[in-house]
């Protein structure tokens, strides 16, 4: 009787296991953002459009900028310069093989000093997004959406122009390419 029950059991938990997880994990969350309701008026897609902005580098920072501590004009002591390690550079210290301990904190993986610029990619890839979407708000003028698509073409120049003064030849990224494409098309070559 026991192997009965037990093999109705299983065989229920099965049943109702199988019936329930199908529809469970295709469930979308109603407040996740699409970019339908991104681009749905002016006020969603300014917020879209300083995101496009919040990528730029930021020159007033000290970690950041070579031209504030990367020269040996001015130096700071010990403790204030392990926040910054930008004074490496005028110790000769920028190859990865010449590391001293105080200047480590501001390395990234590759050993260089300065790497404080956002992925500049994804900045790239959110300026595609908002050129091929600056057209669906029903609130902008004709005006507004031309300003904002030169402010968009112009950050995306200025992006590819960083990418390529810090790392030379790149991949100039035209537009988005979607995700299923075939690996033989998202193989670029770098440009000058």
């Amino acid at each position: 009787m026991k192997k009965i029950i037990k093999g109705l059991v299983l065989m229920f938990s099965v049943l109702l296991l199988n019936q329930s997880c199908s529809d469970y994990l295709d469930v979308v969350p109603d407040d996740s953002p699409t970019l339908d309701i991104v681009f749905e008026n002016r006020n969603t897609a300014e917020t879209y459009l300083a995101t496009v902005y919040s990528y730029l580098p930021d020159f007033a920072q000290g970690g950041l900028n070579p031209g504030l501590l990367g020269g040996d004009e001015l130096w700071l002591n010990e403790e204030v310069n392990q926040n910054f390690g930008l004074h490496g550079i005028a110790l000769g210290q920028q190859a990865e093989g010449n590391v001293r301990a105080p200047y480590t904190q501001g390395r990234n993986a590759a050993g260089n000093l300065i790497d404080g610029t956002p992925n500049l990619y994804v900045a790239l890839r959110d300026c595609n997004v908002m050129l091929e979407n600056i057209d669906k708000p029903f609130d902008m003028t004709a005006a507004e959406k031309k300003q904002w698509t030169a402010e968009t073409k112009v950050l995306k120049a200025y992006y590819h122009f960083w990418l390529m003064r810090m790392y030379g030849p790149i991949v100039v990224i035209r537009e988005n390419l979607p995700v299923s494409v075939d690996t033989d098309v998202a193989r670029m070559e770098r440009r000058s």
